[in-house]
């Protein structure tokens, strides 16, 4: 703090001071980060995004991919991590990538935070409390320590906003909003509209006020901040770009309805996440009720206020749709994620209220010795003890229930599961082996019709594929394009396989369907589950198409692979069986591993998958 009464070093000692506890609490918060969500690459979204960033500065990457090739929604990420890609590959992407945004959003937690209190250890300890209520307290499945992709910057830049606003800077605190809405345009768009009304109206100041306060540095603000904005704007805008009428109305139906109700549908939110974010509201009101806030905290708080105006109105419009039966007026307005900026803002006043409020008293000087002065100071640091103390021990618990799987988070969500970790991890295993091979052998402008229950194989396999559900383009006219595709590839099989109550997936289709899929798809290869290819043969007609892995002169153990790759071409035909005929079936890989494919399909509950 600068007193005006110290001397010119005395001051210069304090600066340095603050920086270096500054730096310090800075770079355990983004250890604490790395603690919590460090896992192996990809996390989730990691091969979504990262793969999207490096075809943006390499079109012949996995060229021919549907996703890769559509519209790029989010221009200032991929340029700012996208050419790393060719120097240190996905992986490498992915590591830098963490450690540069888990840092950035440290460092504007650790700001945010001294705005309010200077005190040490309050940016630590209310750094780690935000992690904990944002995990386990979100409405709508939103995060922000996890995988690399484009709303960890642009959440960073959203942190050293709200740092210049909690200082009552209404004229830096848009640039970094605008910035953030580059990155990604509903993060700092949202937060930018839920700190208008604060600014305008519980701020407001004369024209000619001293300093960056008053309508004159709002709108000196604002006018930087939008051109920034634009560059997250204008690609949002363009979406939809050639398309109106029925075949619009369907790729938005399809956005909101089918791939995304879990973030943007509150009436198909999952009850208990529901309970949860009221849970912290009631917690948010003890905070506010129960500790001493400051005029910097105040700001916060208002800014907080306003994120959850931004839900009611969600909640409005969702009740609207429900009441009246209107679904095209949902799929119209509820595309914009109206509760994300709630998950994370309420979260933040918790945060900041809590552990700020009691390392202020804890560290307060007295400035009487009586026995009042003397109990709010132990009554501080009894709350800071217990704020350290739980959570501590509830970000333990959070991080060793991450790893406990063992997988990468991408990983971890879809592919299928076994009955003990062993079996799980063999499965991962054997999708990884099937993977190098692809890279090693298939050309790399390959073609692939892959599982529906995976995300990961451009990560793997570095080519491109016919479609996966993770993998939903952003414009309209692809989106409609992937939905006929996943109809195709994975709806119509799983009611055929369905109806006819047999377990084949995409084999329920002939062989010459199979190839006409290929061919119009461009694709020459279909990666299948062995057991499949097993089944087919036993209850129907064997599959005439080659198997091209596991190769037939593979070891015995690779043989043993859970998926198969079949050729696709009309020349290879002949019945060369992933389990041969005279195997045992009991001794196929998916008895070996003991196999529950449901149980990593889909989206796991509260992860996050948005846009």
């Amino acid at each position: 703090m600068n007193d005006p009464r110290r001397s010119p070093a005395s001051r210069s000692n304090g600066r340095r001071r603050d920086v270096l506890v500054g730096s310090i609490e800075t770079l355990l918060l983004a250890l604490a980060f790395a603690f919590h969500a460090g896992s192996p690459p990809p996390d989730v979204n990691e091969a979504h995004y990262l793969g999207k960033a490096l075809h943006f500065w390499d079109r012949s990457w996995c060229r021919g991919d549907l996703f890769l090739e559509s519209a790029d929604a989010h221009p200032a990420f991929y340029l700012t991590f996208g050419w790393l890609g060719p120097l240190v590959g996905l992986s490498g992407m992915a590591l830098v990538g963490r450690a540069v945004i888990w840092t950035s959003i440290a460092a504007g937690w650790v700001y945010l935070s001294r705005a309010v209190s200077p005190r040490f250890p309050a940016g630590l300890l209310s750094g780690i409390l935000w992690l904990l209520l944002v995990h386990h307290g979100h409405m709508a499945g939103e995060w922000v320590i996890g995988g690399v992709e484009a709303k960890g910057p642009a959440f960073a830049l959203v942190l050293f906003g709200l740092a210049r606003a909690a200082r009552r800077d209404w004229l830096t605190c848009w640039w970094f909003w605008g910035g953030a809405a580059a990155f990604h345009v509903l993060v700092g768009g949202w937060v930018m509209i839920a700190a208008l009304p604060v600014a305008l109206l519980i701020e407001r100041q004369e024209d000619d006020a001293p300093g960056r306060t008053g309508w004159r540095a709002i709108a000196w603000g604002l006018a930087f901040a939008m051109p920034l904005a634009l560059v997250g704007l204008i690609p949002g805008l363009g979406l939809e770009k050639g398309l109106d009428g029925d075949a619009l109305a369907l790729a938005r139906s399809t956005y909101v309805y089918l791939r995304l109700p879990h973030h943007l549908v509150i009436s198909q939110f999952d009850p208990t996440r529901i309970l949860w974010f009221v849970a912290l509201l009631l917690l948010w009101v003890m905070v506010l009720g129960g500790v001493p806030t400051s005029r910097a905290a105040m700001r916060i708080h208002a800014i907080a206020f306003g994120s959850l105006a931004i839900a009611a109105v969600g909640i409005a419009l969702d009740r609207y749709v429900v009441w009246s039966g209107d679904l095209t007026f949902g799929a119209n307005w509820l595309r914009y994620y109206w509760f994300r900026c709630s998950d994370v803002m309420v979260p933040t006043a918790i945060a900041l209220g809590a552990a700020g409020g009691a390392a202020s008293r804890g560290n307060a000087t007295p400035t009487t010795s009586s026995d009042g002065s003397i109990r709010e100071r132990h009554a501080g640091r009894i709350g800071l003890a217990v704020i350290a103390s739980l959570s501590i021990f509830a970000l333990w618990a959070s991080a060793m229930d991450r790893r406990a799987d063992g997988r990468p988070g991408a990983d971890r969500q879809s592919l299928p599961r076994g009955e003990n970790v062993a079996a799980t991890h063999q499965l991962f295993d054997d999708w990884k082996r099937l993977g190098a091979w692809v890279d090693r052998n298939l050309p790399s402008e390959a073609i692939v019709i892959t599982p529906r229950d995976q995300q990961t194989f451009k990560w793997y396999a570095q080519r491109a594929e016919v479609a996966n559900r993770k993998d939903v383009p952003q414009d309209a006219a692809s989106l409609i394009e992937w939905l006929r595709r996943i109809d195709r590839l994975d709806e119509q099989p799983l009611r055929r396989n369905q109806v006819e109550g047999v377990d084949f997936g995409l084999l329920i289709y002939s062989d010459e369907t199979l190839r006409e899929l290929g061919r119009d798809y461009g694709a020459r290869w279909i990666v299948v589950p062995r057991y499949q290819v097993y089944l087919r043969g036993r209850d129907s007609t064997p599959t005439r198409l080659k198997r091209v892995f596991p190769p037939p002169d593979a070891p015995a153990a690779e043989q043993q692979n859970y998926w198969v790759i079949l050729s696709l071409d009309a020349s290879d035909s002949r019945n060369d069986e992933a389990v041969p005929a005279d195997r045992d079936p009991n001794d196929s890989v998916d008895d070996r591993v003991g196999v529950d494919e449901r149980s990593g399909a889909g989206e796991q509950a509260g992860v996050d998958d948005s846009r």
